[in-house]
């Protein structure tokens, strides 16, 4: 029997904000100049884990602006907020998962917060645009520090677009002690900073690199490829993560490679039918990496305008992973060496996200957006065989509300 105890991965949540993001229609032409809208908005967005998993409410305000007409200024806060089940399941040799009711591990609650800022100033020049960013990210275990520089070239009558950026993290995790077991002693340990016996802190460093281009094949048509490197080094394991063997005792920490190398190849295409005033983007990704996993990512969704100045979005995106080399979907029986994970996050499975987005325009400066997506993740949806994780279904609700001057 395998004990494991789960945390929400810290990059879930920053996912989460990304995925509210939709790309702009189809335009004339690969501009340099700067937008000429100005605008600030709110939403506020939900996750929500079905069975015992977690709650998110992520409140966002977000903000674009122009202090002249050759420079742009964006600005983005965070709060996420984080509530549910702190679960400890079990698992046995045929790796079917259930919570344990017989070795005295139980769901528990837990909650977390993470704060997050991030800043881009943009200058346009004739044809030449670059731009400098910097990020800020603090939970209660887990700092985040970015900074990114970004230069866009357009020629070719403003129809082709050469963009390369590169950028820089380092990030800080807090370590909890492991002979910490229950939650009135974490309780009392937040209250004293000084003892460093109760934590351990380590470090990560990643550098990313991205090269792509954008082609206006028509005036109702683009292309967008790019190609992307990251190369991280430093504390990749998760530190809530632990399996158990009651029948000897043993304990493995989720241990991992010190160092990670990722590519990621992304074309998108969209295209605007004029007779409807409609938009269909095409999307698929391909991901590799040094841990041996490799994934693929196929995104379709219609822009439809409707009738009284709604607009609809469906969407329907389909995942396909396979393992990392150190996964293991349950505990062996010889000690291990080396890196092993039980972390299902890197096993092999498939996944179905259907979502909908509708868009009200309440005046000519304002628009009411709401957003709910089903998201659900089953060893049936791959093509690897072997995979026996367990099905998983999670749903995003988001409501924003946008102002433009």
């Amino acid at each position: 029997m395998v004990v494991t105890k789960n945390k929400p991965e810290n990059n879930c949540l920053a996912s989460l904000m990304v995925a509210a993001i939709v790309l702009p229609g189809v335009v004339s032409e690969v501009s340099a100049a700067a937008p000429q809208e100005q605008e600030v908005g709110v939403e506020l967005l939900y996750y929500h884990e079905h069975g015992d998993g977690i709650d998110v409410v992520s409140p966002v305000i977000y903000g674009q602006f122009s202090p002249t007409p050759k420079s742009n200024v964006e600005i983005s806060a965070v709060f996420d907020s984080v509530s549910g089940a702190s679960i400890w399941l079990s698992s046995d040799r045929t790796g079917k998962t259930a919570v344990d009711t017989t070795s005295g591990a139980s769901t528990s609650s837990t909650s977390d917060t993470r704060k997050a800022l991030d800043l881009k100033y943009s200058h346009y020049l004739d044809d030449l645009t670059w731009a400098l960013g910097a990020g800020f990210s603090r939970e209660d275990d887990y700092e985040s520090k970015s900074v990114s520089m970004e230069l866009k070239k357009s020629f070719n009558k403003q129809n082709t677009e050469l963009s390369l950026s590169i950028g820089y993290g380092a990030d800080e995790i807090l370590i909890p002690n492991s002979s910490s077991d229950d939650d009135s002693d974490s309780d009392d340990d937040d209250d004293d900073d000084d003892d460093d016996g109760d934590s351990q802190e380590e470090s990560k460093n990643t550098f990313s690199m991205l090269v792509g281009v954008t082609q206006l094949l028509s005036p109702v048509s683009l292309v967008q490829s790019n190609i992307s490197f990251t190369n991280g080094s430093g504390y990749f394991a998760d530190p809530y993560q632990q399996s158990l063997n009651p029948a000897t005792d043993q304990t493995i920490d989720d241990t991992r490679p010190s160092s990670r190398q990722q590519w990621a190849w992304l074309t998108r295409y969209n295209h605007f039918f004029p007779k409807w005033e409609s938009s269909l983007h095409l999307d698929y990704r391909y991901y590799i990496d040094s841990w041996d996993i490799s994934s693929h990512t196929l995104a379709i969704s219609w822009y439809q305008p409707l009738p009284n100045d709604w607009t609809l979005r469906p969407s329907l995106r389909y995942y396909n992973q396979s393992a990392a080399s150190f996964f293991a979907e349950t505990l062996p029986s010889t000690m291990v060496s080396g890196d092993f994970s039980m972390d299902q996050r890197l096993s092999s499975f498939g996944a179905i996200s259907l979502g909908a987005k509708v868009v009200k325009k309440l005046s000519d400066n304002t628009r009411l957006t709401a957003r709910i997506e089903n998201y659900r993740q089953s060893p049936d949806f791959t093509w690897s065989s072997g995979s026996n994780v367990d099905d998983w279904q999670a749903t995003i609700l988001a409501l924003g509300l946008r102002y433009t001057f």
